[in-house]
């Protein structure tokens, strides 16, 4: 899913040499804008805003901050080959939540799906795929929520 954000999302000023995988985001007033993207030898945030808190110019985490993290890991890469992104041991589950809005959706109100992957609990072997109390906790009260707007 991160690697998606570099390949064909947001994040496409990122791309390497060599896998990479990442986050892009940016504040609703575009007061914030940021990218947090590894490799297999590296993990780098950037982040972009003015030190007054004033809002930018339309700066959003797919450029500017994008185009910093690049221009950085190609230096502190450079020479190195490229190796494959890790992969955790074990199964995690992968929970496909919907967000639930409290407003009927309209035009301006973009609803979307959202994955969200959650570590099991540490008491817990990874391989079980059960979530942790508190994904259970969230997912019972989305079904709650969702049968009250039915």
């Amino acid at each position: 899913m991160m690697q998606a954000v570099v390949l064909s999302g947001t994040g496409r000023a990122a791309a390497l040499d060599r896998p990479v995988a990442g986050k892009t985001g940016t504040s609703g007033d575009y007061r914030d804008a940021w990218f947090i993207g590894f490799t297999a030898e590296l993990t780098t945030g950037v982040w972009v805003g003015n030190d007054d808190n004033s809002p930018m110019n339309k700066v959003t985490g797919g450029s500017l901050p994008t185009r910093i993290w690049h221009d950085f890991m190609a230096l502190a890469l450079a020479g190195k080959p490229p190796q494959p992104l890790p992969v955790p041991a074990g199964e995690l589950p992968v929970i496909a939540l919907t967000p639930i809005s409290p407003m009927p959706a309209g035009p301006m109100t973009p609803i979307t799906p959202t994955t969200v992957i959650e570590p099991t609990d540490p008491q817990t072997p990874l391989g079980n795929n059960t979530p942790s109390p508190a994904i259970q906790n969230i997912i019972e009260k989305l079904r709650i929520l969702a049968k009250q707007r039915k």
